[in-house]
């Protein structure tokens, strides 16, 4: 079972990439137009950290390819 923390992540990642979806298509464009999107996170743990990449990557982007850095 995931706890709280990790759900919360997840809500607001999907929030944010569809705010940016949005942005994108009042401009006429979408995700596919993109060449880069760089996130930057503060994860109070890994685990964290790695959800992020998967909402991102696999729900809302469609499995693109997508390298993560921790800086």
């Amino acid at each position: 079972m995931r706890n709280r923390a990790t759900v919360d992540v997840e809500v607001q990642v999907r929030q944010t990439m569809l705010n940016v979806k949005a942005a994108l298509e009042a401009a006429g464009a979408s995700f596919k137009n993109l060449v880069r999107l760089d996130t930057y996170v503060v994860a109070t743990a890994m685990n964290e950290y790695r959800r992020v990449g998967v909402v991102a990557k696999h729900e809302m982007l469609g499995g693109v390819r997508q390298f993560l850095s921790r800086d």
